[in-house]
């Protein structure tokens, strides 16, 4: 049987990862936001054409599909893989990208509106994120004893978490472009 502290932070992963995953696929599905993420998938070496530019949207739906399935107890089993398989390969992809010494440009992580480019700090992050995703597979909100004035408030605290370093990593990168 799983501690209560193991389902607890279960559960505020699944919740936080939820949330992180609907925002990226909303991004994604956006067809204001099709040009902007042709642009980053080329950064990456994924070069996708106007006509296939609808895998975007179709990526961002898979996303959006990931990140609520993570909500329902009986879809998480599958979920959860499919959630830590994503962060897998954007880190994978963030690796590579840095590898072929294409760092310093965007990295496509927080929509058009974002303001962080791909550094080894970003690994950093989506190594975290993995972690998270490897409590999420644990969450049970249906049979945990655990309340949702409990889960909710961890979750919140890993989303402030979250973009908390979101804006140190992009105040670190104008700092550096100042000097």
């Amino acid at each position: 049987m799983l501690s209560s502290l193991t389902l607890l932070f279960g559960n505020a992963s699944a919740l936080f990862l939820a949330w992180l995953l609907v925002d990226s696929g909303w991004h994604k599905r956006n067809n204001a936001n099709r040009h902007y993420y042709r642009g980053v998938y080329a950064s990456y070496g994924l070069l996708i054409s106007e006509r296939w530019s609808g895998l975007i949207a179709l990526w961002g739906w898979l996303e959006l599909a990931v990140g609520v399935a993570l909500l329902v107890d009986p879809l998480r089993t599958v979920a959860a893989p499919l959630a830590a398989g994503l962060l897998l390969l954007y880190f994978v992809a963030i690796a590579g990208a840095l590898l072929r010494g294409r760092g310093g440009e965007d990295c496509g992580c927080a929509g058009p509106d974002g303001a962080l480019t791909l550094t080894a700090a970003l690994l950093v992050r989506n190594g975290l994120l993995l972690l998270l995703a490897a409590l999420a597979f644990t969450a049970q909100f249906s049979a945990s004893a655990l309340l949702w004035w409990q889960i909710v408030p961890v979750s919140a605290v890993l989303w402030l978490g979250y973009q908390s370093l979101q804006q140190l990593l992009a105040n670190r990168q104008k700092i550096v472009a100042l000097l």
